[in-house]
């Protein structure tokens, strides 16, 4: 006999920036549960929070470099039937191990971080579960999940509400416990698919696609500050992002093998992740984006200011700074570093090392495909542009003859 899970009714989150203020307010609105399509309000009991905050609106940190958080979390954490943890990847060893002691026996626990995070005693890179299974308590390890999806937090909170959807992995085979998630997180215009994906896929494939997002932002913001100067449209700037992008993800799917080997996984990356991609890395909204537009502009002007002042500026947790410098760490040790080369030039454009002309220079110099995938770009870029002076040609005689 199946053993009847306990419903949930007190959910905590953990984190209260974007994404986890939009979660909360998702789960509490009740438009996303119209009665004409079948929805019913479940009425959750929802309590965020957030650390203390300094003056200058940083994380309060104790002795040991950990965020200090309000008494009031720990008394929500004792009664939480699910806790959603909603903090940057670079926190959430500290904020699980914090709060461990204090989660249920049958609390369920939900990440929604995308992020990898360098282990310098293992010398390996961890994943959000894996942090979990190492700080959390063992009765909580079964219920260890996390969701991830093409979906913006501005673009979720805006109404009329853009129809989008996500995934649910669980760490262990639960067909119950996937589909209490999966009910929990399907409301009106927001799906949660059918599928379980495998955990390590659709975390892995999530934090990379921040890599490759702010790649994106960087050639958009540099043929656009570029665009502006010379007072006409540059049409090489989709062409670029759309190439970037293509040999981004085939460097990414081989990355992604190879450390899931390393882990001895065996495991596949799930469809979701494509249109994550996509949605993160064409999205002004995406904060990886963001911050790789904010270099790209720099660079047109040439400015190098350090990649810590464009993070101020973001204001939010950019996972793919995390991402690169865990990488950077953990493919070094490996002797891995020359196996990369996409991702080792967004991370020298990412610091200012090196101009994003260079980068480009040097993945068509060191890469064959990437080479003849510019060739193509330009040859498109000059394409269009002709066929655009002879549409506007054609359309300039005509008001004449008018």
């Amino acid at each position: 006999m199946t053993e009847q899970l306990k419903p949930i009714k007190n959910i905590l989150i953990l984190g209260n920036g974007s994404w986890g203020s939009t979660i909360c307010g998702m789960l509490q609105d009740p438009e996303r549960y119209p009665e004409e399509k079948g929805f019913t309000y479940p009425g959750y009991n929802i309590k965020i929070h957030g650390p203390r905050m300094t003056i200058g609106n940083r994380p309060l940190l104790d002795q040991d470099s950990a965020a200090i958080w309000p008494e009031a979390a720990f008394i929500d954490a004792q009664s939480a039937d699910l806790t959603i943890f909603a903090v940057p990847s670079a926190h959430m060893r500290a904020t699980a191990h914090t709060f461990a002691a204090y989660f249920p026996h049958d609390c369920y626990i939900l990440n929604v971080a995308k992020g990898i995070v360098y282990d310098e005693k293992k010398h390996s890179v961890d994943l959000m579960h894996e942090i979990f299974i190492q700080e959390l308590k063992s009765y909580n390890r079964p219920w260890i999940a996390s969701l991830a999806g093409p979906n913006i937090a501005r673009e979720i909170r805006e109404k009329p509400f853009l129809a989008t959807s996500t995934a649910i992995a669980t760490l262990f085979p639960n067909k119950q416990y996937h589909e209490l998630l999966k009910d929990t997180f399907t409301l009106h215009r927001f799906t949660t698919l059918q599928d379980n994906p495998d955990i390590l896929g659709l975390e892995l494939s999530s934090a990379l696609k921040n890599v490759i997002a702010f790649a994106s932002g960087v050639v958009h913001g540099y043929y656009e500050e570029q665009a502006s100067k010379e007072g006409k449209l540059e049409v090489k700037i989709m062409n670029t992002i759309g190439s970037l992008i293509e040999i981004s993800a085939q460097e990414a799917e081989y990355m992604y093998h190879r450390i899931a080997k390393d882990k001895g996984y065996e495991g596949r990356i799930p469809y979701i992740a494509l249109g994550d991609l996509i949605t993160t890395a064409l999205s002004k909204d995406s904060r990886n984006f963001k911050a790789g537009r904010l270099r790209g502009i720099a660079q047109a002007k040439g400015d190098d200011r350090p990649i810590e002042e464009i993070l101020d500026y973001v204001g939010e947790a950019v996972e793919s700074v995390t991402t690169t410098n865990s990488l950077a760490n953990y493919f070094r040790g490996k002797g891995w570093e020359k196996d990369f080369i996409v991702f080792r030039n967004i991370r020298r454009v990412m610091y200012g090392q090196i101009h994003i002309e260079e980068a480009l220079d040097s993945l068509a110099e060191g890469h064959p495909k990437i080479a003849r995938l510019l060739d193509a770009m330009e040859k498109r870029a000059r394409r269009n542009h002709e066929r655009d002076k002879r549409k506007t040609e054609i359309k300039k005689k005509g008001l004449e003859q008018d």
